[in-house]
């Protein structure tokens, strides 16, 4: 997996590591000498890759990397670390350093801003899967496109840009249109904070879902604005002041209930407000002054790659930073190669891309991976530095060490790189305490014979992402006794996934009653949460426990677990008999509409010991 976030390590951890390295290498070192030098002083933004440090303090990328990998971190030269570890590592080459005075997080890669110019918003849509995202996407694609764009988009590369007229004045609007909120995750893992706005899809007649709750969470994480869109407006059943007042418990008010986030009633189907709500994002937009200095060399993400028949590895870019052109060199990740050719989401060659745009580029050695940073270099010199140096960390990095009793294989297949990355992030969340989940082979393109022949070696399950399962594979699979699952949602391939882990193998479970809490008010109930207040009868309650809440007139029972205590308006992490709580319930299922919690009820605290798992 990728590293999570940007590295950190705190003051007193980076010193003693870096003095214990020194004492196993025999080189004495007083505990004052690693920071007593002839320091100089310069300046740094929050956020810095390691090519940017060491071209900042003068020194080679590899002797930034060394003092990292004495710290007991190991980093590749386009990985970013931030501002704190940054000053401990140029304290140790003689550099003293002092954080620039912050801009705005977007402008992080160039330090010079006084040739920023505006730059599009660039926009991601989440919510909960069946609240209308794709179709609020195919209605923006509709709407507000300028006429000379009326061909419409004419093939998938996980971005794309809308012009529309605002104020008179000619707009542009970028969306990334990736397969879900673990796309958005995986991108910020890579440290590619590339989305300025969230739009928050919510369906009017529904409310707020987990997933609408999840997508929250990442927005928050990445500390961009949020516009709620409110959707199906068109519905009889809307209730648009319902879903205000759930949102507000999450700190989303809206401006005309005294918050300060915007709400857009919109209609997908209908075409109802679109305008409405782009008008929002460029307002938004304008209030976060976005800019970038489209003068210099290019960086950027990568959002999407592939194998073009005609034109080998291909990969989507988004640009932050410079302009790209045909003809420069670029690195992305382990992989370079000379732009021979720039597309746009209409499949029009382009000789350029400036911030903010997606583009499709040609001419790169291999594919490289989703999220990754490229930029581009003046030669290949560079090129071979930066690629020796990534290959170098690589050989010095230790593997983690991932001994489980039991494993279950897989083996994953999807259409695009972008779609594999999302599907893997998805597949490391599951937790792995009793069974660790082993990707054996992850790769891009249809199932073929040959993963076929694997999984009967490594007796792995196969499962397939938007791609397709030739008839004559099928046949093979099913005369070999192997099995293959092909999905186009990823939350439904999980809760396969989860379902054939549980049907491989039966844990020994002892169920022990440790606490009882009886419930005296219910706050907000659907069939997949509820947040209740009660009090402690007996034992302890702590959030992640497992639950059930029982009626007091029968033995019918719901199964789930407590979310979240609060005692007022504090979260709390256990609460004891006596103590009077709020709780939020999330249901192992959602509940059928027979079953409704109500005051009275209640809540029993479960300890689950599991002993060895028992292979089917």
């Amino acid at each position: 997996m990728a590293r999570k976030q940007p590295i950190k390590l705190s003051k007193k951890e980076a010193k003693y590591r870096i003095k214990v390295e020194q004492n196993k290498l025999d080189r004495p070192v007083a505990a004052e000498s690693v920071v007593k030098k002839t320091l100089k002083v310069i300046d740094v933004p929050q956020v810095v890759t390691i090519r940017g440090l060491a071209e900042l303090v003068s020194v080679s990328t590899s002797e930034v990397i060394e003092v990292l990998f004495r710290s007991g971190v190991s980093a590749t030269i386009n990985e970013s670390i931030d501002y704190e570890t940054a000053a401990l590592i140029a304290e140790d080459l003689g550099v003293e350093l002092r954080q620039e005075q912050s801009q705005s997080k977007k402008e992080e890669i160039s330090t010079d801003t006084s040739k920023h110019s505006k730059r599009p918003p660039v926009v991601t849509i989440m919510g909960h899967v069946d609240h209308g995202k794709t179709m609020l996407l195919d209605a923006i694609r509709k709407t507000n496109i300028i006429s000379q764009e009326s061909g419409g988009i004419t093939q998938h590369i996980g971005a794309y840009q809308v012009s529309l007229k605002h104020d008179g004045e000619k707009r542009e609007i970028t969306f990334l249109d990736t397969p879900g909120h673990s796309a958005f995750s995986a991108l910020r893992a890579h440290g590619a904070n590339v989305t300025d706005i969230v739009i928050l899809v919510v369906a009017a007649n529904e409310g707020v879902k987990p997933q609408t709750i999840e997508a929250i969470s990442h927005a928050k994480a990445a500390q961009v604005p949020i516009i709620i869109a409110i959707n199906k407006i068109d519905l009889p059943d809307a209730d648009q002041d319902k879903i205000k007042t759930q949102l507000s418990t999450y700190g989303l008010v809206a401006e005309d209930w005294g918050g300060s986030t915007p709400f857009v009633s919109v209609s997908a189907k209908e075409n109802k407000n679109i305008n409405e709500l782009l008008d929002i994002v460029l307002l938004v937009a304008d209030l976060q002054e976005y800019s970038a200095d489209s003068s210099t060399d290019a960086r950027g993400v990568v959002i999407e790659s592939h194998i073009s028949a005609g034109l080998g590895p291909i990969a989507t870019v988004l640009i932050q930073q410079g302009t790209l052109r045909q003809g420069d060199i670029v690195v992305a990740g382990k992989t370079w190669g000379k732009v021979k050719k720039i597309t746009n989401w209409l499949n029009e060659k382009i000789d350029s891309a400036p911030p903010s745009y997606p583009a499709v580029i040609a001419g790169l050695k291999a594919i490289p991976s989703f999220g990754e940073n490229f930029e581009v270099v003046k030669n290949k010199k560079v090129v071979k530095e930066m690629l020796s140096i990534d290959e170098h960390v690589g050989v010095i990095r230790s593997a983690s060490d991932n001994s489980h009793a039991h494993m279950f294989n897989i083996i994953i297949k999807a259409d695009v790189v972008g779609s594999l990355e999302a599907l893997k992030s998805s597949i490391h969340d599951v937790p792995d305490d009793d069974v660790h989940i082993e990707i054996i082979s992850e790769s891009i393109g249809d199932i073929s014979e040959s993963d076929i022949q694997l999984a009967q070696a490594t007796k792995s399950h196969i499962y397939g992402f938007r791609i397709q399962q030739p008839t004559i594979i099928e046949k093979l699979a099913k005369a070999n006794g192997i099995i293959v699952k092909t999905f186009d949602i990823i939350y439904k391939l999980i809760d396969d996934l989860y379902a054939s882990i549980e049907n491989a193998y039966i844990p020994d479970v002892v169920e022990e009653e440790i606490g009882i809490l009886h419930i005296l008010k219910i706050f907000f109930q659907t069939k997949e949460n509820v947040i209740l207040g009660g009090k402690v009868v007996s034992g302890t309650l702590e959030p992640d426990m497992k639950a059930k809440i029982s009626h007091a007139e029968d033995d019918i029972t719901l199964e789930g677990k407590i979310s979240h205590i609060k005692i007022g308006p504090s979260e709390v992490t256990s609460v004891i008999k006596n103590d009077e709580c709020g709780i939020e319930f999330v249901k192992r299922q959602p509940s059928p509409d027979t079953f409704k919690i109500k005051e009275g009820d209640v809540v029993h605290i479960m300890r689950i010991t599991k002993k060895d798992l028992k292979l089917i």
